[in-house]
């Protein structure tokens, strides 16, 4: 396959300059964080590494551990609580590390802003219209039973050309 051994020497002389710049990523970062005025732990504080792009949540005890990280490497990490204001760090790691952060008590909430409309209720009943076109071919009919023909509609008949429209059981004055 390699046709003579200079090629072969320089195939694992690649190889071996590879392997000796990879980084180990077998670092982890701990800590601890707690509040700045009481000095209590913060439980369920969110510890996250940009670069790595995986973070952590704190234990109810305030205390964090994230594996598997490179040395020799910049992070930018990112701590933040819901009662807090955030905070961050960039750090660089050289072997395994314990930092603790504190962070500042804050109990205002950033104002929230609602941009979009209400979706618009459906109605809760079926809506029926009477076309043009259906009003010209009863021309010869009432009103009242040009509308009978609508599912719901009945008529109420007070004499021979006088009917009134009876809409789900109401009438007269208490259709709106």
């Amino acid at each position: 396959m390699f046709k003579s051994k200079a090629s072969r020497a320089a195939l694992g002389l690649l190889f071996a300059a590879v392997s000796a710049h990879a980084q180990h990523c077998h670092l982890a970062l701990r800590g601890y964080i707690k509040d700045a005025f009481s000095h209590e732990a913060l439980a369920y504080a969110s510890v996250f590494v940009k670069e790595a792009g995986r973070g952590a949540m704190t234990d109810e005890s305030g205390y964090y551990a994230i594996a598997d990280l490179c040395e020799n490497t910049s992070y930018t990490i990112e701590v933040s609580h819901v009662t807090c204001d955030h905070l961050t760090k960039i750090v660089r790691l050289t072997e395994n590390s314990n930092i603790d952060f504190t962070l500042d008590h804050n109990t205002e909430l950033n104002e929230v802003i609602i941009s979009e409309k209400a979706i618009a209720p459906s109605p809760t009943q079926t809506q029926n219209t009477v076309s043009y076109q259906e009003l010209e071919a009863g021309k010869g009919v009432n009103l009242g039973e040009t509308l009978k023909r609508l599912p719901g509609v009945t008529t109420l008949n007070t004499g021979a050309s006088i009917s009134k429209p009876v809409i789900q059981g109401l009438h007269s004055n208490r259709i709106a």
